[in-house]
């Protein structure tokens, strides 16, 4: 898993680019900035949150629930997990952290 974190941030939403460079399905499962989690969506993956095998989408992380704001030239800390099964079929648990 790539992220292209080239991110924009408002008091509403943050969105980064995100890529799956391997060779199986990924669900992202969970999205946080400094720590803190958020609600998110994906943009081709809205229903699902699956970020198909060498395919890339748009996360929309949703600020305005959280009641925390952010300004353009903050840098903060952005971890993207995505699960998915590994050749024993266990979970196999990624996570991709960026400085932003």
């Amino acid at each position: 898993m790539k992220s292209e974190f080239s991110n924009k941030l408002n008091s509403c939403y943050a969105t980064f680019k995100i890529k799956n460079t391997g060779s199986k399905d990924l669900t992202i499962s969970a999205v946080r900035i400094n720590d803190e989690s958020y609600e998110f969506d994906l943009g081709k993956g809205i229903n699902t949150r699956i970020l198909n095998a060498s395919d890339n989408d748009l996360v929309w992380v949703d600020i305005k629930s959280s009641g925390q704001s952010f300004q353009t030239d903050d840098v903060v800390k952005i971890t993207v997990e995505a699960e998915s099964v590994a050749l024993d079929n266990n979970p196999y648990i990624i996570e991709d952290n960026h400085l932003s």
